[in-house]
């Protein structure tokens, strides 16, 4: 799915990265099916033709998060090297936590919001998809116990980020994940002596 040339100039960058951050604090107030072009360009302080310059509609918005999003997570675990992460997961969660730094507050709004959850689940399930390739061909882990592994451990991994979200946020973000980490692939490492 191409979403056209990538927008350089920053006064663009900065428009679209304000609708981007108005539609997600929108969609911790409301249902999706609820929010319109006028509620998201007034929290945005554009107006509607500027809103237009950018998207058809709140749908095309919400393609192109769901997208970006995936992108976003897809580069960032590329080229990773699985079996590194088996002794030392910070070299994952250092990325993903890179990744959150670019924009938190739009990643705070994602994390937290409790009206749309069915957004945050389908770009989890397209994660686990792509993670499950990974896990499958780098550790040789079979489709079932990858199933059960990624389940547990990237349904942990967004309930940490939510928690450290929605917290005072007085533990390093990096002390929260590298627990999460230990946890999770200490929990693969066991799954692979059994293999």
């Amino acid at each position: 799915m191409a979403y056209g040339k990538p927008v350089t100039d920053k006064r663009a960058i900065r428009t679209k990265k304000a609708i981007r951050n108005a539609f997600a604090e929108l969609m911790k107030e409301k249902d999706i099916n609820e929010i319109t072009v006028k509620n998201v360009a007034d929290r945005a302080c554009v107006n509607r033709k500027t809103f237009y310059n950018y998207y058809s509609g709140i749908y095309k918005l919400i393609e192109e998060i769901e997208y970006d999003l995936v992108s976003s997570f897809d580069n960032a675990l590329a080229d990773l090297d699985l079996i590194k992460c088996l002794s030392d997961p910070d070299i994952l969660f250092d990325r993903l936590n890179s990744l959150i730094k670019t924009d938190p507050d739009f990643y705070g709004n994602m994390f937290t919001m409790d009206e749309n959850l069915n957004l945050v689940t389908k770009i989890t399930s397209i994660i686990k998809a792509k993670t499950k390739r990974s896990i499958c061909s780098q550790l040789g882990l079979e489709d079932k116990k990858a199933d059960i592994a990624l389940e547990f451990a990237i349904t942990g991994m967004v309930a940490v980020y939510r928690m450290w979200f929605r917290s005072d946020r007085s533990i390093p973000l990096s002390d929260a994940t590298s627990v999460v980490g230990a946890m999770c692939f200490d929990g693969i490492k066991g799954l692979l002596t059994d293999v």
